[in-house]
């Protein structure tokens, strides 16, 4: 076990890089500069992702999380699970080395905020921590092109940014689909 002191986003990263079988993140809160990177990186290289989050209606609106994000991780194919009293914050790459502690996949929280966080390489460990944070994958909620969808035919989602379109447009880039009528918009 090592201590990581901030910044934090070089030890994710790191981590996150080095797997060669599996990620899987684990945080409340997403924002598409910390997670764009790692979904890229498992994209070129074939790795399956899983990702668990809260993805609350009021995380998009604080501006908290970023829903653009979630599209981009449906359409990189992420296993991507909603529990929404989710606060802990977990980072595992191939079930046998994690960083475990107190910072969200956002740039404040690895970045500009005093946050720590523990590295384990102990693989009984990480097995016992990735078979918890599994049972959390089972109860999640499936978020896939069609939950992406119902979320934005929200009506709000045109008044968060500011165009008719926004949440069209976000859907598309998740399911790959051409066109979509909103109701409402």
């Amino acid at each position: 076990m090592q201590v990581l002191l901030p910044p934090l986003d070089a030890h994710v990263r790191d981590l996150c890089f080095g797997a060669v079988q599996e990620v899987t993140l684990v945080s409340p809160w997403l924002k598409a500069a910390s997670l764009r990177p790692i979904l890229t990186h498992c994209r070129e290289r074939g790795l399956p992702l899983r990702i668990l989050t809260v993805a609350a209606l009021r995380d998009f609106v604080s501006g908290a999380s970023d829903v653009e994000v979630l599209a981009d991780a449906i359409a990189c194919g992420a296993d991507l699970r909603c529990v929404s009293n989710l606060h802990a914050k977990v980072y595992i790459a191939d079930g046998t080395r994690a960083i475990v502690g107190s910072a969200n996949l956002t740039p404040s929280g690895l970045r500009e905020n005093l946050e720590v966080a523990v590295l384990i390489d102990d693989r009984d460990e990480v097995q016992r921590l990735a078979t918890a944070i599994s049972g959390w994958f089972a109860v999640g909620r499936r978020a896939d092109g069609a939950w992406l969808g119902a979320c934005l035919s929200n009506p709000i989602w045109p008044h968060l940014w500011g165009r008719k379109d926004a949440g069209a447009t976000t859907y598309r880039m998740a399911t790959g689909e051409k066109r979509l009528t909103q109701t409402g918009s």
